[in-house]
Formats: C-alpha cells, sequence, structure tokens
C-alpha cells in the first residue's frame, strides 16, 4: 500500500503545478483570498444577472398595463404643443 502522507499536493496555477508544501503561508492566504474574491465576484453576477431578468419582467408587465398613447398632431409647429417627457 503506497503511503499518501508523502505524495506532494499539487495546486495548478496558470497550467503549472506547485507543491503546497513549497508555498509559504503568506502566498497561500493571498490565493486563498483571491479564490474566495473570485467566488463572491461570481456570484455577485449571477444575482445581478437575475436582478436584470426581474426587471426585464416587471417593465415588460407594466406596459401591459399602458393605457393607449396619445396621439399628437405631427403637423404642429408651435412649441407649446409638444409633449413634454417627465422621467
Amino acid at each position: 500500500m503506497t503511503d499518501l502522507s508523502k505524495e506532494p499536493q499539487l495546486i495548478y496555477i496558470d497550467s503549472h503545478g506547485y507543491d503546497l508544501a513549497d508555498i509559504d503561508d503568506t502566498c497561500k492566504k493571498m490565493l486563498g483570498t483571491a479564490q474566495t474574491a473570485g467566488n463572491g465576484v461570481a456570484l455577485i453576477a449571477a444575482v445581478l444577472e437575475m436582478a436584470q431578468v426581474g426587471i426585464q419582467h416587471t417593465v415588460s408587465q407594466a406596459k401591459k398595463l399602458l393605457p393607449e398613447p396619445v396621439e399628437f398632431p405631427s403637423d404642429s409647429s408651435s412649441s407649446d404643443d409638444q409633449p413634454v417627457s417627465q422621467h
């Protein structure tokens, strides 16, 4: 039977393998922090994507509830007759 404790624990970064025992604690912490942050960014991206879908659905539903649009004469030259956009 092979003694597993003597086999190196490898981690791969940019397609290069590194023996975990050869990496100092500061580097391990930095790599762990980067991995955690990357996972957090991926989670936030997924949440934002779902929020965008929700926003689009809400706008789609709101458009169904709008009344018929108001028709304005296209040949009026007076600026008083132009609609005012409210935001």
